[in-house]
């Protein structure tokens, strides 16, 4: 579900904004935020929870770490279409 979170879901943003959109920085921003890691709230929201505040702790800290390698490439390839 990761990957999918952070790579797919930018590129069928960018696939579907492209279309519409002419300003390249408007879309870059869009697609870009598409692309973040999962919110911190999630973790804080399901506090009460033990069993699920561990699974979404988990999910929180694995999304940011994988995201320092997807964000940079996101940019790098939207730099090469403005």
């Amino acid at each position: 579900m990761l990957p999918i979170r952070l790579a797919v879901l930018p590129f069928i943003v960018w696939l579907f904004l492209h279309i519409f959109m002419q300003d390249p920085v408007l879309l870059a921003i869009c697609t870009i935020s598409a692309g973040m890691p999962v919110a911190s709230m999630v973790a804080m929201g399901s506090a009460e929870y033990p069993r699920q505040h561990q699974a979404a702790t988990i999910g929180v800290s694995v999304s940011t770490v994988v995201s320092l390698v997807t964000i940079p490439i996101m940019a790098a390839l939207l730099q090469r279409t403005l």
